[in-house]
């Protein structure tokens, strides 16, 4: 059988990163020994999407197709699924990844035929072992399958502790010049671990992974860092330093076996502060940025967030990790409740931190987040396509929301220019190192 694999595009000028999760489902049908084809739409310019996409399926003749889905692709993933379908109603039509893994039901349309809703690709393996026969796949688990136009759904296997398999990496390096990470250079993804063991209530990797947190075995890990043949490698787990002794082991191994590549994970502030004296460790064994969920500078939203954490406990991180030559790149909540004088205090904040790389979302309540109940009754242009964390969803409480983008993006541009000043003067606790 033949696999095509998609990513479809979305609204991303900041990057274009490895598809890592077609990259997985590729290396088990490698296992299996079944042809098939990653078609990242990220690498093709974002014109004639639909004619190429015709072209793909009438050349390469797949029998099933695999969308990976995040959030703001819902839409356009079952508006591709009907082309495929209007092109050959055979083939079959399997949707998987982090938006699919709890709103399942969002895909369900008469174009789409299988939703993975599991963590690990146990139920795939099975299902691409037996050449999608529909009565080995609705015996999995962690499936939602449509039969006679009703859906169906099967409980969820349990929480994954590794992914069962090695991705195929050959889309990536094929393609390495078009993948980068503005500012920063190109990264090789890998993740070693699923969901998070807190839990912001803004926050929907907490909810991945039935909501248990779980680590890949340090073994595998190093084993699979060893084989990228690139020398900066993304660490995208929720967040990778949680146990102190995890870290010091990863380390460890890292130094003894001779790994010399740049590193780049998520932290929490409180870990950096608790464990200040891993940090030149971190440094040693290649960590160049971390980056940083700081969310804001305000305890009133800390606390909203269930963030546990303060802004000297934030202001403290940042200078630790200035003094060990790590880049902070600090993760700020912009939030629809914020006043003029709150836009102030957040850029007095990030200067007086002296944190110059920034990421700026607006706060957005996702479905199954601690927070969405609270907000439901209240989104406004609730879309898929709008749900990329710089549109609004929610009326904006001390000011309209013209004059709240403006300051939003006044933020963005004072920051940015901030940032290229000091790139250029070669300002230190800018550049790597």
């Amino acid at each position: 059988m033949r696999y095509l694999l998609i990513r479809p595009r979305y609204k991303n000028i900041l990057a274009n990163l490895e598809p890592l999760g077609l990259e997985y489902v590729g290396g088990v049908l490698n296992d299996l020994e079944k042809e098939h084809l990653i078609y990242d739409e990220f690498s093709h310019i974002n014109l004639f999407k639909k004619t190429r996409l015709r072209r793909i399926i009438k050349s390469f003749k797949p029998e099933v197709v695999g969308f990976t889905a995040h959030v703001n692709t819902v839409n356009i993933i079952n508006k591709m699924a009907c082309i495929i379908k209007k092109l050959n109603p055979d083939i079959r039509i399997i949707v998987g990844g982090p938006h699919a893994e709890l709103n399942y039901d969002e895909f369900f349309t008469p174009c789409i035929d299988y939703i993975f809703t599991d963590s690990d690709l146990s139920s795939f393996y099975v299902a691409a072992e037996n050449n999608f026969n529909h009565d080995a796949v609705t015996n999995l688990t962690g499936v939602c399958y449509r039969e006679k136009g009703e859906w169906f759904v099967n409980p969820k296997s349990k929480p994954a502790r590794d992914f069962n398999a090695r991705p195929d990496r050959t889309h990536f390096y094929e393609n390495i010049k078009k993948n980068y990470l503005i500012g920063k250079g190109r990264y090789a993804l890998l993740k070693a671990s699923f969901s998070c063991p807190y839990d912001c209530n803004f926050c929907y990797c907490c909810k991945m992974n039935q909501g248990v947190h779980s680590e890949r075995s340090l073994d595998d890990v190093v084993k699979e860092i060893k084989d990228i043949a690139n020398d900066k490698i993304w660490i995208v787990d929720d967040t990778f330093l949680t146990s102190r002794k995890r870290v010091e082991d990863f380390i460890t191994r890292i130094k003894e076996q001779g790994i010399s590549k740049e590193f780049m994970a998520y932290s929490r502030v409180d870990f950096i502060v608790q464990n200040e004296d891993l940090m030149p460790h971190l440094y040693e064994a290649g960590f160049r940025d971390l980056l940083v969920g700081i969310e804001t500078f305000d305890k009133v939203y800390l606390d909203k967030y269930n963030k546990r954490t303060s802004e000297d406990v934030s202001i403290k991180a940042a200078e630790i990790l200035a003094k060990n030559k790590i880049l902070c790149n600090g993760l700020f909540i912009v939030d629809h409740r914020f006043s003029k004088q709150d836009f102030r205090n957040m850029y007095d904040f990030i200067r007086m931190s002296k944190i110059y790389w920034c990421v700026f979302a607006i706060f957005t309540p996702l479905k199954h987040t601690n927070m969405f109940d609270e907000f439901k009754d209240r989104l406004v242009n609730y879309k898929p396509e709008r749900l990329d964390f710089v549109h609004l969803v929610l009326k904006p409480e001390k000011m309209s929301t013209f004059m709240f983008y403006l300051r939003f993006y006044w933020l963005n541009v004072k920051c940015y220019f901030r940032l290229l000043v000091c790139y250029i003067f070669n300002k230190e606790g800018v550049r790597n190192g």
